[in-house]
């Protein structure tokens, strides 16, 4: 296999600063402020709130490396239905 066209990760959803979370890759050979930074909280009314699907978000961009990599074990055939489902579950917003 070739070498990934994107930073290898994992990646993780870093702090959270002024409604906003950042995408990280601690193990990345170049170190950025963030990778990405998502938007969490929306302006309402009496202020700010979260957003439960910006947050869905964050852990999908975060998740992006090791959806990769599942989607190329499967086209070889080498996934697992438990590691598919394991995924499925921690970006629905299940545990680790």
């Amino acid at each position: 296999m070739s070498a990934p066209f994107y930073t290898s990760g994992p990646w993780v959803i870093g702090r959270e600063i002024g409604g906003h979370v950042d995408i990280d890759a601690p193990n990345a050979p170049v170190k950025w402020t963030a990778l990405a930074r998502v938007v969490i909280e929306t302006e309402a009314v009496n202020g700010y709130t979260r957003n439960a699907e910006a947050e869905a978000n964050a852990r999908l961009i975060a998740a992006a490396p090791e959806m990769f990599e599942m989607l190329r074990d499967v086209a070889e055939g080498h996934a697992l239905h438990s590691d598919i489902t394991d995924l499925l579950f921690r970006l629905e917003g299940g545990a680790a």
